[in-house]
């Protein structure tokens, strides 16, 4: 038995998403160097851009200000092992992040920010 390898659990997991009909973007396009970058570095795993376009389009009720508080903290990593880590974040997932913000009547509110959309999955 072989063990596959990470491009074809890539070109898999994206076969497995273009039959979910979402839209897939090769890495060339999007790369620092390229016409459209949306990332600054190889490095970056996260694209911010599409982040916080996401937690915006999923939680229209939630302030400008809670959203980016709930990408910094998508974007930081807290735990010293990646195990720990992926934990945290699958959390996020399941259980949404925990944000506080001003309402508009000047009270301090609290509420989740979702990074998917459990109720409209053509949202995400």
């Amino acid at each position: 038995m072989s063990l596959m390898t990470e491009a074809q659990l890539e070109n898999i997991t994206l076969d497995w998403f273009k039959n979910l009909e979402y839209q897939i973007v090769n890495d060339v396009q999007i790369n620092p160097d390229s016409n459209q970058p949306e990332r600054q570095s190889y490095s970056d795993v996260i694209l911010e851009e599409r982040l916080e376009s996401a937690l915006t389009r999923i939680n229209p009720a939630i302030p400008k200000e809670a959203i980016l508080d709930a990408k910094k903290k998508f974007l930081q990593t807290e735990k010293p092992s990646i195990v720990e880590e992926n934990r945290r974040l699958h959390t996020y997932f399941v259980e949404g992040v925990d944000v506080e913000f001003y309402a508009e009547d000047g009270t301090l509110t609290s509420d989740k920010v979702w990074p998917l959309d459990f109720n409209d999955l053509d949202n995400n």
